[in-house]
């Protein structure tokens, strides 16, 4: 308890340590062996029973469930406001943080956008990964060369000559100016000739859902990352109107200071929250106009918003094998299927609307580790990296993969991820001349047992 009693006297301004209470009002909590098999565990106090604990935390959806049996703000003998708030605080810290790796911690000297360390390198491996420009073409430079020559010689030589025939040397200031201000011209429409570009825009995308044992939708996320590239000036970006999506902008550059706006080669992007009509009434939304954007330049644009998956997916346990259905839908071929179920995983060759045994013979074993990269290829992304070795790290990917990890280590659930082809746009843009798309699917499902000795979650 020392840690709920040090953030009391913190918040609270006292220098002197305060004791805890003789006594505290509580209610234990009873955690059957089937919570433990689904991924709860305990935190007790002292002098209490360990089969009757006071916190219980495990994972719920795609977030973390928290039960206090009883009321930090009572524990200190000397107890204020203040302190109460920060002793809630550093409990329910203590129920979601305490198995984060250090890439998922939050900082607030995190460069560029991105709440942690691991968010700013996804976002900025996948803008670096994603943006295709033509550049300027060894031709072009050799014709400015030869330009700047022919003005050269113009000025020199040639007026020497010419005036010196004419007998109007006199008058050589008047010719040298007029070779200037040509050769400014000429270099000032060089640019807006041989700079035009295509526009691009590359979209990544990653949807989760958590199923039934049907294959009902219980709660479904998606996040998006969207990279604009602009060949030539005018509006580029996403025409979004899905209920519930949240757009902003994100850098993936460091930004220490707040530049002037003319400085600025991106102008901010203008969000309107509006409250749009979907199956399940009103959400309100966060778009964006299509931003305008000047030749040569990039943008980043993150969106989060909840999302129906493409198909629907069925995991049987029987006679200790499990079996994975796969239902109908008209999503094209998918790529990378992959099934991971407490430490093993399988590659999995299936399409919509089959039915696939799995066999403990073909499985690969994993650690249970928490810094597991649950539906996605392991490994420490780096600049060379493929682009879906960054998704693990996109906000709200990074957050849902924790409860993900704990719900699949305890075997009673599975997770079924795959890659969509081909890769169409999920959303409409304007401006883009070339649009590419990756979309990831991760699908939380039920191991639903046909034998009768246990209920399935």
């Amino acid at each position: 308890v020392q840690p709920l009693l040090e953030a009391h006297r913190k918040a609270a301004g006292l220098e002197a340590d305060i004791k805890a209470a003789e006594t505290i009002n509580a209610r234990p909590i009873h955690l059957t062996p089937r919570g433990r098999r689904l991924g709860y565990s305990t935190a007790i106090l002292p002098d209490s029973d360990p089969d009757r604990p006071l916190i219980v935390r495990g994972p719920l959806g795609f977030g973390t469930l928290a039960l206090v049996g009883f009321d930090p703000a009572r524990l200190p003998r000397l107890r204020t406001g203040k302190g109460a708030a920060a002793a809630w605080a550093a409990v329910l810290e203590a129920c979601i943080m305490d198995r984060q790796p250090p890439e998922h911690r939050r900082s607030v000297f995190s460069a560029g956008s991105g709440a942690t360390p691991g968010q700013t390198a996804a976002m900025t491996g996948i803008v670096d990964a994603s943006v295709h420009a033509a550049g300027v073409q060894g031709s072009t430079l050799l014709l400015i060369v030869a330009i700047l020559v022919g003005f050269i010689v113009a000025i020199g030589p040639f007026d020497a000559i010419v005036l010196k025939r004419c007998g109007l040397r006199h008058y050589s200031w008047l010719t040298a100016s007029g070779w200037i201000v040509l050769a400014s011209l000429v270099m000032f429409a060089i640019p807006w000739l041989y700079r035009v570009d295509q526009n691009t825009l590359e979209r990544v995308a990653v949807t989760d859902a958590l199923l039934d044992e049907s294959g009902a939708l219980l709660t479904g996320w998606k996040t998006g990352l969207t990279v604009t590239y602009a060949g030539q000036n005018g509006a580029l970006g996403p025409e979004d109107q899905r209920p519930g999506a949240w757009w902003r902008g994100v850098s993936p550059v460091e930004l220490y200071f707040y530049r002037p706006t003319k400085l600025q080669t991106l102008s901010a992007v203008r969000t309107w929250q509006i409250p749009i009509a979907g199956p399940e009434g009103a959400q309100l939304s966060c778009l964006i106009t299509p931003p305008r954007q000047r030749v040569w330049t990039v943008r980043a644009l993150l969106d989060q918003a909840p999302a129906q998956p493409p198909i629907a997916a069925r995991v049987e346990r029987l006679d200790g094998l499990l079996t994975l259905e796969l239902g109908p839908g008209q999503i094209g071929q998918i790529d990378e299927l992959q099934v991971d179920c407490a430490d093993q995983v399988w590659n999995v060759a299936a399409q919509p609307g089959t039915r696939v045994q799995l066999s403990p013979a073909d499985a690969e074993r994993f650690d249970k580790t928490m810094n597991r990269m649950i539906g996605f290829e392991a490994g420490e992304p780096h600049a060379d990296s493929d682009v879906r070795a960054f998704l693990p790290g996109l906000p709200g990917v990074d957050e849902r993969s924790k409860a993900i990890a704990e719900l699949v280590q305890t075997g009673q659930y599975a997770l079924v991820s795959f890659i969509r082809q081909p890769g169409e746009l999920d959303i409409p843009t304007t401006g883009a001349v070339h649009t590419g798309m990756l979309s990831a699917v991760r699908l939380l499902v039920p191991v639903v047992n046909l034998e009768p000795r246990e209920a399935s979650p």
